[in-house]
């Protein structure tokens, strides 16, 4: 089946069964990128956690690249077509919220050096600013956002960006309650050292402005964020702006391009613009 930029099947050897994803070469440094991070992630991972990432291995050819991953098999907490989103329950956002405290523990010194060269070279300041121009170009063109929005925006995510790890993608769909009871995180390809707070910034725009449930965006973040400030994290209610600021610069740009993402969209864009957390978990 199609997934994206990518061909995705699976496939069986004897009692093993591997999902197995095929992209051009253009797509084969994301390849490499996951297979790195599942396997570092996997032997990162305290014993006994109540989560797990797949075993990974890549290949690559000058005519493309391939990605066989461990296949997980269970409930998964999302599924994108049809939306099943009502399967996203407390326990699950429990697991989430594992997930996030690991990844963000991570220390920039202890990642793979690929990972490490990459955040010098490509993932700095200028990068996430640049990027954010080019993701704003045709929403400012289709009058989604003003040039006064897009400089507010990147005033919120400043010059020195708080930086954490973060998975890119830690969205219901890329989750599975495993039968052994673990969540089974998959598509690491976007993984890298990011900005602080991505992962819980990006999975509420997901949820809101992609698939336009605002309750469970709400409620999701409501909930992580009271265990988060619970855990020692403070001033979570202010550090997440940078990361909204930057990702929901993504979501204008699905919204030029999908005319029924527009109204969630602008909805979640005047609440980042607010400044406020308040207003960000308002039913």
């Amino acid at each position: 089946m199609a997934a994206g930029r990518y061909v995705v099947f699976k496939a069986t050897k004897g009692k093993n069964v591997f999902a197995i994803k095929c992209g051009d070469v253009e797509e084969s440094v994301n390849l490499h990128n996951q297979a790195v991070i599942d396997c570092f992630l996997r032997l990162a991972t305290p014993r006994r956690s109540g989560f797990v990432f797949p075993q990974s291995d890549f290949i690559g050819t000058e005519q493309g690249a391939m990605l066989i991953s461990e296949f997980f098999s269970g409930r998964w907490l999302g599924i994108q077509k049809p939306s099943l989103h009502s399967r996203l329950s407390d326990r699950d956002l429990d697991s989430v919220f594992d997930v996030i405290v690991f990844l963000s523990g991570l220390k920039k010194s202890d990642l793979p050096t690929f990972v490490q060269d990459r955040a010098r070279r490509e993932f700095t300041p200028a990068y996430h600013h640049a990027k954010m121009d080019w993701f704003s170009a045709p929403a400012l063109a289709a009058g989604l956002i003003t040039e006064d929005e897009l400089e507010s925006l990147h005033t919120m995510v400043g010059e020195k960006i708080p930086r954490a790890f973060a998975h890119h993608d830690l969205v219901p769909w890329n989750m599975c309650r495993l039968k052994d009871g673990r969540l089974g995180v998959t598509d690491s390809e976007f993984a890298r050292w990011s900005v602080a707070w991505y992962d819980l910034a990006y999975q509420y725009l997901q949820l809101f402005a992609l698939e336009k449930n605002r309750d469970l965006a709400v409620h999701a973040l409501s909930y992580l964020a009271s265990r988060l400030e619970a855990q020692g994290f403070a001033h979570l209610a202010q550090d997440i702006f940078p990361a909204l600021a930057f990702r929901v610069t993504g979501n204008l740009w699905i919204a030029a391009r999908e005319k029924d993402k527009r109204q969630a969209t602008r909805q979640v864009l005047a609440r980042v613009l607010s400044g406020e957390f308040s207003r960000l978990i308002k039913s």
